[in-house]
């Protein structure tokens, strides 16, 4: 199995010809927003699902998809409330299949469910770190329209975290031993904030390395009942019992000031195998920027022994050798 991530939310997941795609959305450069058809990085890529689940109706979740699958007959899935969006932009009503949490299906060798979510409740300090931003004012009014899309992008408190098994066997691998704390060799300092170093094995295929010291263990098996939970927003519903012990969690890691504390109670609750990280790049500046991923990764695993680390943009992961 194949996973892409492909910046913000959006992911692809392939297997034995089966392609599926969640939030798919293109980064927005400042002034983004615009009649006229821009390139979307990694159009190509989307265009190959037959199926598209999204995981709540803000811009920077579906804003793209009219436009990706302008000619092509796809089966979205969402809510009630990116459908109706989905609807004015464009997607026909019977390419839509309106879906709450409790749902399940198959779509080839996926098995997919979806659960109640929440969305990230932003707190003051990431507000005014915001309004902070040289960027915002000199494009104040973008920055103001940025803002504003949830008017016209609602999620209504419909935020889905999807559950995807994998019923196929394939076989698993030790994870590469690595030094801690660098290239390796031991030496220097590893990648930029938020990238994954080199490396050429293990099952995340290139660019996998331990982000910190700790013992691990074997990689999760990629194979019958390989269990994959992709969170919409940084934050679950208190009132939801969601499965425990997935093989990899998807985890967005943007929005709050305090996220490297704030988000680890996520993790705690869900003990993933492993965290992968997305939604941490500037997608859509100058409202959002890149994250630096350090402290919430060496929280996880240090606290949680559970080893976590952020996604590289374009990134095949989960790839057979």
């Amino acid at each position: 199995m194949e996973m892409i991530w492909c910046g913000t939310a959006s992911l692809i997941l392939r297997e034995q010809g089966t392609v599926i795609a969640f939030d798919p959305f293109g980064k927005l450069p400042v002034h983004g927003f615009s009649k006229k058809i821009h390139h979307i990085p990694h159009e190509k890529e989307y265009r190959e699902a037959t199926d598209v689940f999204v995981t709540h109706g803000h811009f920077d979740h579906i804003y793209h998809i009219p436009q990706i699958y302008r000619d092509r007959r796809v089966r979205i899935y969402c809510t009630n409330a990116p459908a109706e969006t989905l609807e004015k932009h464009g997607i026909p009503d019977m390419e839509i299949v309106k879906i709450a949490p409790g749902w399940s299906g198959d779509v080839g060798p996926f098995h997919i469910t979806a659960y109640q979510g929440r969305h990230c409740k932003f707190d003051l300090p990431m507000v005014f770190e915001i309004l902070r931003r040289p960027q915002a004012w000199r494009h104040f009014f973008y920055s103001l329209h940025l803002a504003t899309m949830s008017l016209s992008y609602p999620e209504n408190k419909e935020i889905l975290l999807y559950e995807v098994k994998l019923y196929s066997r394939q076989t698993s691998r030790e994870m590469p031993t690595v030094p801690p704390k660098g290239r390796p060799d031991g030496k220097g300092e590893s990648e930029p904030k938020g990238a994954l170093p080199e490396e050429s094995t293990g099952i995340f295929g290139r660019r996998a390395k331990k982000a910190t010291e700790l013992s691990v263990g074997r990689e999760p098996k990629v194979g019958a009942d390989f269990r994959i939970q992709i969170m919409g927003s940084m934050n679950l519903d208190p009132n939801v019992t969601y499965p425990t012990g997935a093989d990899v969690l998807v985890l967005p890691l943007q929005g709050r000031s305090d996220q490297d504390e704030y988000a680890v109670q996520f993790v705690e609750r869900l003990r993933p195998k492993l965290v992968l990280l997305d939604h941490y790049d500037d997608a859509f500046p100058p409202i959002s920027k890149d994250v630096d991923v350090s402290g919430f990764v060496r929280n996880v695993e240090e606290r949680l022994r559970i080893p976590c680390r952020a996604m590289k943009e374009g990134e095949i992961l989960l790839r057979e050798s």
